[in-house]
């Protein structure tokens, strides 16, 4: 898991970096503050990256379940959790675009 997260976790880092240099060098600048506020509304300061956040939950998600559960077991379980998920971001206000697709990774592993 540690290699799958981080495969997809340093680009995205680094993509916020150039992204913040780039609008800095520009003029558009943004304290700390509104970095992180974007963030908690559900607006990542990335555009259109909200599917990177999301699919690391997903990882994570499998990762715990299968390591718990035997494999017939937590390919069920998939389900319950992407429901969570959609709760969850729902429940925090974030746009529909978080939620919509959200059965995608489970009917990917089953």
């Amino acid at each position: 898991m540690k290699k799958r997260v981080l495969t997809v976790l340093i680009p995205y880092l680094l993509a916020n970096v150039i992204y913040l240099c780039i609008r800095q060098a520009v003029g558009m600048e943004i304290s700390v503050m509104e970095f992180v506020e974007m963030y908690r509304k559900g607006e990542p300061y990335v555009s259109f990256s909200w599917f990177i956040i999301s699919i690391m939950y997903f990882y994570v998600m499998f990762y715990v379940i299968f390591n718990i559960f035997k494999k017939n077991i937590a390919v069920f379980l998939m389900i319950p959790g992407s429901v969570l998920y959609m709760y969850l971001v729902k429940l925090i206000g974030f746009d529909y675009h978080w939620y919509t697709t959200a059965f995608c990774f489970a009917g990917g592993v089953i």
